[in-house]
Order: C-alpha cells, then structure tokens, then sequence
C-alpha cells in the first residue's frame, strides 16, 4: 500500500524487482483515490478503481473472488 510518505517510483521499482525474481504479480493499492495497479510479469499494469470490478487472483486461489469494493472495505478506508 502507497503510503503518503513513500514515492510511487520507489515502490514501483520494488515491485518490479520482486517480479523479475518470480512474484506472480504486485500490487500497488493507493488508499487516497481508491484505486490499484496491478503488475503481472511480462505485461502492461492493470488499472482498477470500479468498486465491483473483479480482482485478478493468483491460480492457486482460484475458487477466491475480490473486488475492488471488498479490498478497500477490508482496509476500512
């Protein structure tokens, strides 16, 4: 999670990095305009900020469904 002190290239650059070394993916949730980015090796970022649009989830979880409104629900934002 993107906190207000923390640079956004910063944490994108880590993120990246953990990709590059076999994470499934990274997320990049940014609490002030309840949205998230989502990097996924070897593809462009996915943007999600629709409430009930459905997250991507990791093959090992898939009978788990998340959307955009129960992530930042359960962050009580």
């Amino acid at each position: 999670m993107l906190a207000p002190d923390q640079n956004q290239n910063r944490v994108t650059g880590n993120i990246l990095h953990y990709l590059n070394f076999g994470c499934p993916s990274g997320w990049l949730i940014d609490p002030e305009s309840r949205s998230l980015l989502i990097y996924l090796p070897h593809q462009q970022p996915l943007f999600f900020e629709a409430v009930q649009e459905v997250l991507p989830i990791p093959d090992q979880m898939a009978d788990f469904h998340l959307t955009v409104g129960e992530l930042f629900g359960w962050l009580q934002l």
